[in-house]
Order: structure tokens, then C-alpha cells, then sequence
């Protein structure tokens, strides 16, 4: 098919929430990149019914409403006056910001996470043999609760190994947190919100890899969609999951390297979601707001006893925070030394970025949650307990391709021993 490249720039008029028409200063491609790289937004929705293009303004005149929208694949009356061909975005885009792409560390550990995969497979089909989501969907709760009991019914004792289950902060307080107050959400909708966390971000970087000053990096995402039937929750993302948790999983990984696309453009507030603008009101700033000025003024904007993790009585309530820079000060309350850190850090194209998930070994909390850093390299000090959300995948995927185990094929100390039934030769 033929494109026709040539494209004048228009100025935008009002969207009708019952659909109007809008001329956008955009060509087709980068509306369709923007629509595809971005399609959990609630806005801006293309109709495929109503995509109109004129000689005139050639690749630029548009024809919009928020009715739900198809996918792309169905985008077929387009005019006789143009034709091109819809390729997948190699960038995604954001509206008033220049596009970013995200260049993601070399793994030095996939022998690793490949192995420890396959055993994390069996060590969950073992004892969470009705399957995640039912079992999460069992045992966990948003009240402050003592977990201990329901932690050993649930047989995650014998999964998480370094979990706090009494009561008070334990391994259900990320859980909590995410259906009540988000301290620092950056980005948000129903489904998942991508935050800052509290304690210690980034203290698994050792000092050697902290130079750059990469702790303020550390952003999670958590997953907050509603319980109900259908819908997939996981504990950890290295055990055993089915189609649609692994369809959880890599939407989540992509909702959280949106959120890293959003610092690096520096986009305004007004684009990263409701828990964002709340916190943003509560703040005194307003939707204009860019996201870096934003994240800056949400963590020195953080309460005493969010800080210290202590209430006024003497009692713990939380993690506290502290945020260390590349000498190891803490510049938590330090407004303009917070900013110059993640100016830095989104605005360098020397770092990159590492998004992963700490194995049940290593990790304190027991819903899935994913993270990700900005960083020269995978920090050789992290190869033990983060592993590569894109290894994990493909190790997942790996299995599914194999044939199923056989009576030939037993277990041996937590892992599999693959007895081969092909004759010597």
C-alpha cells in the first residue's frame, strides 16, 4: 500500500464527549502509535468507524467520540483518497511531550532465573495446587490482622520464606496500602497503580552502583483491580500462573515502563491518573503540574510519621522513608536536591532500565508487585534476588512448549529431573 508522508498541522478543536469533530497537529501514525502504545487511557478513543482523511489536510483530520473503541486491525474505512499501511509503533508517544523509548539492561543471571523458575513452578503446583488467584483469593485481606495462621493454612509458609506475619506492618501491608492511601502514586487507573514506595527504595543497590544516584528510581506496580470471578491475582510472579495470570503479569510490566516513558517526557499530571491528581489537590499543585516537579513535592511532602514510621505515641505504623543520593545522605526533606535527582536520572540517556521481580525467597510482601530501576547496567549486587521480568516470561513460555511431564519424569529435591527416554547411542 502507499503512504503519502506529506502532512500540515492543524489547530485542535473541543472533543465532545458525544463526539465531535477534532482536527489534531498529528499525523495518522503517530495518533495510531499513540492509541496503541496507550490504549488503557479512557480518552482521546478512536471510533474505526468514523477515522476520516481529506485530500486536504491529507493525514490530519480526525473524527473522535468515547464510545468503546475496536482494535486496530478493524480500522478499514479509510477513504480512497489515501491509503497507507498501519505498521506497530516502534515509540510510544505522549500528547505535548517528545516520544522516549525505554533501553532495558542485558540480564547476567537468565541461567539463574530460568532455573529457579522451573522450581518455583513445582514448589507452587505443590502446595498451591487450586491455583493463585483462588488461594489469594482465599486468604487475603485488607484488614490489620495477625496473618500467622492463615499464612501456614495457605501453605505460603513453605513459599515466602522471609514474610512478618504478626500483626501490625507484616507481609499484607503493600496489600493494604494499595486499597487505602498511596503515599506517592505517579501513575494510576482501575486496574494497577505504579508508586514509589516506602523505606528504603532502591537500598539493594550497592554504593559502587549508586553513584548516579539511582534509588529515586525505584517505582512498583501493584495491581488494584477489584477481586471478583474472572479476575486474576497473583502472590508472585515467579510461581506457577495460568494464561490469563500471565496476561496480568505483562500488562502490569507494560503499565509500569508507561509510567518510566511519562518521567522521561516529563508529561503533565493531568495524563497520570486519579490517585495522582488526589494526591497532587492535597499537595496544592495543580493538573499543569509535570510529573518530575510533582514526584519532587509528593516525597518531601511526606508526614512526619510517614517519614519516621512512628505515630505520635511511640507506636510503629509503618516502614518510614528515607531517601539516600549517590554520597548516601538522606535528602528526603530537601525539595531541590530530591528534583536534581530525578531530573538526572530521567533525563540522562546513559541509564537504563531494569524492571523486575524479587523471587518469594527475597520477598516481604505476598501480593505480586514488579519493579524497576534506572541503571548503567544490571547491578551485579541484584543478580540474586531481582530477577528479569522479560527472562521470566520467556522461561514461562519455554515450558509451555515443552511436552508434558510423564511417568519418566519425577521430582528430586524441590526441582525437576527430566529422565530421558531416548536409547544410548
Amino acid at each position: 500500500m502507499r503512504r503519502n508522508d506529506q502532512t500540515k498541522e492543524v489547530s485542535p478543536l473541543p472533543l465532545d464527549h458525544s463526539g465531535t469533530l477534532v482536527l489534531l497537529p498529528f499525523t495518522l501514525e503517530v495518533c495510531l502509535q499513540f492509541y496503541v502504545g496507550f490504549k488503557f487511557f479512557s480518552c482521546w478513543r478512536i471510533s474505526s468507524e468514523k477515522l476520516l482523511l481529506t485530500e486536504n489536510l491529507k493525514l490530519g483530520l480526525f473524527l473522535m467520540s468515547n464510545q468503546q473503541f475496536t482494535e486496530l486491525t478493524e480500522l478499514t474505512e479509510l477513504t480512497e483518497l489515501t491509503e497507507l499501511t498501519l505498521t506497530p509503533p516502534t515509540t510510544l508517544r505522549t500528547m505535548g511531550a517528545s516520544a522516549s523509548t525505554l533501553t532495558y539492561v542485558q540480564p547476567n543471571n537468565v541461567d539463574l532465573v530460568n532455573s529457579k523458575v522451573r522450581e518455583y513452578s513445582v514448589l507452587s503446583k505443590t502446595h498451591l495446587s487450586e491455583g493463585q488467584t483462588s488461594v489469594f483469593n482465599q486468604y487475603a485481606t485488607t484488614e490489620e490482622v495477625d496473618f500467622t495462621d492463615q499464612f501456614k493454612m495457605a501453605n505460603l509458609d513453605k513459599i515466602f520464606l522471609k514474610a512478618k506475619t504478626g500483626e501490625g506492618f507484616n507481609c499484607l501491608g503493600l496489600w493494604r496500602q494499595i486499597h487505602e492511601d498511596v503515599d506517592i502514586p505517579l501513575l494510576s487507573d482501575g486496574n494497577f497503580t505504579v508508586l514509589h514506595p516506602l523505606g528504603f527504595p532502591g537500598r539493594d543497590l550497592a554504593t559502587g552502583d549508586e553513584n548516579h544516584g539511582g534509588r529515586a528510581s525505584h517505582l512498583m506496580c501493584v495491581k488494584n483491580t477489584p477481586q471478583g470471578e474472572g479476575v486474576p491475582y497473583t502472590f508472585n510472579d515467579c510461581l506457577h500462573t495460568d494464561d490469563k495470570e500471565d496476561e496480568d503479569f505483562k500488562a502490569r510490566v507494560e503499565f509500569l515502563e508507561r509510567a518510566v516513558l511519562n518521567l522521561k517526557n516529563n508529561v503533565a499530571i493531568s495524563d497520570c491518573g486519579e490517585k495522582v491528581l488526589a494526591k497532587a489537590t492535597e499537595l496544592g499543585l495543580d493538573s499543569t503540574t509535570t510529573i518530575r516537579d510533582y514526584f519532587a513535592k509528593a516525597i518531601c511532602g511526606l508526614s512526619d510519621e510517614k517519614r519516621t514510621g512512628v505515630n505520635a505515641s511511640g507506636n510503629r505504623t509503618g516502614p518510614g522513608y528515607q531517601l539516600r543520593d549517590a554520597e548516601g545522605q538522606d535528602v528526603s526533606q530537601d525539595v531541590d536536591a530530591v528534583k536534581s535527582l530525578i531530573y538526572e536520572l530521567y533525563s540522562t540517556e546513559d541509564l537504563k532500565t531494569f524492571t523486575a521481580v524479587q523471587p518469594p525467597s527475597h520477598n516481604t510482601q505476598i501480593n505480586a508487585h514488579i519493579h524497576t530501576f534506572q541503571v548503567p547496567e544490571m547491578p551485579s549486587c541484584m543478580d540474586q534476588n531481582y530477577f528479569d521480568v522479560h527472562t521470566i516470561m520467556a522461561a514461562k513460555e519455554a515450558m509451555k512448549a515443552e511436552p508434558p511431564l510423564d511417568e519418566s519424569e519425577e521430582e528430586d529435591d524441590g526441582g525437576l529431573t527430566r529422565q530421558s527416554t531416548v536409547a544410548a547411542r
